[in-house]
């Protein structure tokens, strides 16, 4: 059996010596990182719903609660899609595909947002009773749903890199990253708004970061389209990390 590992209570110091320790397991350490985007944008989205449902949309708390309903429904489709996405494959094949459609519904939804709020605020029935707010709605389900299939398989790539009598470790690792990342956050959404941007902006300038987060995702995924087309513009170096004659 292993011994047990004595508790620190100086708990920033435990946190940086389990991060330290669990950096030295490169692929589980990278998909904590890939994980904690997932988080980054997840706040994003969250924080920024009511004021982009009132403020932008015009709409009020009923349209508010289907957009977050919308949200909780589309990660769902997408983390029960991602296993047969993957096909049998390595389940990295999955995920740069997932940021690469949070990217490009990222511009979808910016573009199927009103210029301006109308003068009084929409009930549900109001909302729906326009296209538009239907093509909202399919937006935030899509983003999710790409979300959901780009998170799932990160999930299960962690369980499989960490060693079996560690993983409690690294999910804990995981929360703490995922935290660090939720607060930097809502730092970066408060400068952008600062700066003048609508929720809307906000939303479509993070989410866009889906787009660069494909390219770094996919190089770990040479077995794909998008992950040939991503060592091409980026190469990696050799390393350890895959087993010779990998292309």
């Amino acid at each position: 059996g292993h011994e047990a590992t004595p508790i620190d209570w100086v708990f920033p110091r435990a946190i940086w010596q389990l991060i330290a320790r669990i950096a030295k397991n490169r692929p589980a350490f990278r998909t904590l990182f890939f994980i904690s985007w997932f988080w980054f944008l997840g706040a994003t989205f969250l924080s920024l719903l009511p004021a982009f449902a009132k403020e932008v949309l015009g709409a009020d708390e009923g349209v508010l609660t289907v957009l977050l309903a919308a949200f909780s429904v589309g990660v769902a489709i997408g983390a029960l899609a991602s296993e047969k996405l993957a096909g049998g494959r390595d389940p990295i094949c999955v995920p740069p595909y997932g940021a690469l459609g949070m990217g490009i519904m990222a511009i979808e939804l910016w573009l199927a947002t009103p210029a301006s709020p109308p003068p009084d605020l929409l009930d549900r029935a109001a909302f729906f009773a326009d296209p538009a707010g239907w093509r909202i709605l399919a937006d935030f389900v899509l983003i999710a749903a790409f979300a959901g299939a780009y998170v799932t398989p990160l999930n299960a790539i962690l369980q499989r890199e960490a060693e079996e009598d560690a993983r409690g470790q690294y999910i804990a690792a995981s929360n703490v990253i995922d935290a660090s990342f939720i607060v930097l956050s809502a730092a970066v959404v408060g400068v952008l708004v600062a700066l003048g941007l609508r929720a809307d902006g906000v939303l479509a300038v993070l989410t866009l970061s889906g787009l660069p987060m494909a390219l770094i995702v996919a190089r770990f995924a040479p077995q794909t389209h998008l992950g040939r087309a991503a060592l091409t513009v980026w190469p990696r170096h050799p390393n350890p990390d895959f087993p010779p004659g990998t292309p």
